[in-house]
């Protein structure tokens, strides 16, 4: 991920933890809303990354086995 698109994958997500900042989950910690969205955007994203590895691996005839 280059440093550009990081910059604005991080000012989004603080916008949005800023926006939800009032709204609770109804667990027993009453733990951020926000939380939620974000871990589970971690998992596609880890896929995504191992993915693009995948390709690039491939482009260059390299053998990826994970």
């Amino acid at each position: 991920m280059s440093e550009e698109i990081l910059k604005l994958y991080t000012k989004c997500l603080n916008f949005a933890a800023v926006k939800h900042k009032d709204q609770r989950r109804k667990d027993t910690d009453e733990t951020p809303y926000i939380n939620h969205p974000i871990g589970k955007h971690q998992v596609p994203n880890k896929l995504l990354a191992k993915l693009t590895a995948r390709l690039s691996a491939g482009a260059f005839g390299a053998n990826v086995t994970n």
